[in-house]
């Protein structure tokens, strides 16, 4: 007797449908709802690891936008630094502008004070040839 195929057999459906390379103890445990489990928590790893590059991209992103800002804060702290360095010596000229001005009031005020002094004095008398 020829053994007919059986057309119910779980080897003949998993066939059908592309299943038949699975080994022999993942077809007896194979149903809707380990497939179903399976496609979910498929589902799920695709999702993180989606999200995670798109995490990743972002954070790329964000470090590019900080370099140019750490860029531009160095050139404008460069700037600053100069400006602050043209202020320095402008007021070192300052000061030593000002300490020759007080020098010269001094020396006048110590002239004007010998001038008064001998306005002061009592006069003279001349000496005769």
């Amino acid at each position: 007797m020829d053994e007919k195929e059986d057309l119910g057999s779980t080897t003949a459906v998993y066939e059908k449908v592309g299943l038949g390379w699975l080994p022999r103890f993942l077809r007896n445990r194979l149903n809707p709802a380990t497939i179903g489990s399976a496609i979910a928590a498929l589902s799920i790893a695709i999702w993180y690891v989606v999200n995670d590059r798109h995490e990743v991209l972002h954070l790329k992103e964000t470090v590019a936008k900080l370099e140019q800002e750490h860029n531009k804060s160095a050139t404008e702290r460069e700037q600053d630094r100069e400006l602050l360095h043209k202020i320095d010596t402008a007021v070192d000229v300052l000061k030593s502008e000002i300490d020759d001005n007080r020098s010269e009031v001094d020396r006048q005020r110590e002239r004007w004070e010998r001038i008064e002094g001998i306005a002061e004095n009592p006069p003279h008398a001349r000496k005769r040839r």
